[in-house]
């Protein structure tokens, strides 16, 4: 959802006379609260969560309790994507509950390789013929390693 809809969807929750936003802070710092007044922010790690959507609303539940949520903020960055990460991103998309960082964007770019697929595909210049792309293994995850020493 971008910045402005994110904005708009708070702005809506507060004129209906809701009482905070509830939203989920996924491996977020703790400093966002001092950033974000206006909402109840619920932080939460992705890898320590549950997920449930009943066709309504969606929750999410961990040591912490069970919280219905209005919003996700999700600031996972550096970790490898999970097949339990991706159903993640699945379910708030079904849920149609705003997300910042999209989780379609999240779900396109969140491994290397497919993010760069994902811009060549629309057009955009992403590797010249100066760097190396390669695919490794290391354990069961797959790492996109690029080397740019031939510029």
């Amino acid at each position: 959802m971008p910045e402005t809809q994110w904005e708009e969807s708070v702005a809506e929750s507060l004129r209906r006379g809701a009482v905070k936003p509830t939203v989920a802070l996924i491996n977020g710092e703790q400093y966002w609260e001092d950033y974000l007044p206006e909402v109840d922010l619920r932080p939460c790690k992705l890898q320590n969560a549950e997920w449930r959507y009943d066709g309504r609303s969606l929750w999410v539940i961990d040591s912490a309790g069970a919280t219905k949520l209005d919003a996700v903020f999700w600031r996972v960055g550096a970790i490898k994507m999970r097949a339990s990460y991706r159903s993640v991103l699945e379910l708030i998309r079904l849920s149609r509950v705003p997300c910042l960082n999209t989780a379609g964007s999240l779900l396109r770019g969140f491994d290397r390789l497919g993010m760069l697929h994902e811009m060549a595909a629309i057009g955009l210049p992403v590797i010249d013929e100066s760097w190396d792309c390669a695919a490794s293994e290391e354990g069961n995850d797959r790492e996109l390693e690029m080397d740019s020493s031939k510029t």
